[in-house]
Order: structure tokens, then sequence, then C-alpha cells
């Protein structure tokens, strides 16, 4: 039995995902599949994906929530 670098063997999680692919076409949901290589290539030649890419990180934050700022205030303060 093969182990990932997270320490789950290899088997379970290829079952997660097939469980996971499962569960969205029952829902209705089509996925698209593909090699990381080929979205690259695609994101070059494809102009209705870098218009979709480009409204797309329009609407994201440049920057990701630092962890200290998400905890602050609330329910979650670390203090009372």
């Amino acid at each position: 039995m093969e182990a990932t670098p997270f320490k789950v063997p290899f088997e379970e999680v290829r079952d997660n995902l097939e469980r996971k692919r499962k569960d969205l076409a029952e829902l209705g949901i089509s996925l698209v599949e593909k090699w990381q290589c080929d979205f690259m290539r695609d994101k070059e030649e494809d102009e209705d994906l870098q218009c979709f890419l480009a409204r797309y990180h329009e609407q994201v934050p440049p920057e990701r929530l630092a962890l200290r700022q998400g905890l602050r205030g609330g329910r979650t303060e670390s203090y009372r």
C-alpha cells in the first residue's frame, strides 16, 4: 500500500475522489477535469477563459486573509 505525503493511503484518496465525483453528478453538477499543463496552455490561447479570469481576478482580494486578522473580535477573540 503506497502512502501519499499526507500519510493517507492512495487508495483512500482515490476512493474519496470517486465519491465526490459521484455526489456532484447526482446533484447535476458537471465536472471538468484537466491537467495543469493543459489549463496553462488554454489560459494563453482561449479568449473566453482569459476574459473569465480577468473578471475573476477583479473580484478576488489581492492578498489572502491574515489569520490574526480573521480571528479578531466577536466570538473568536482570544480574550474576554
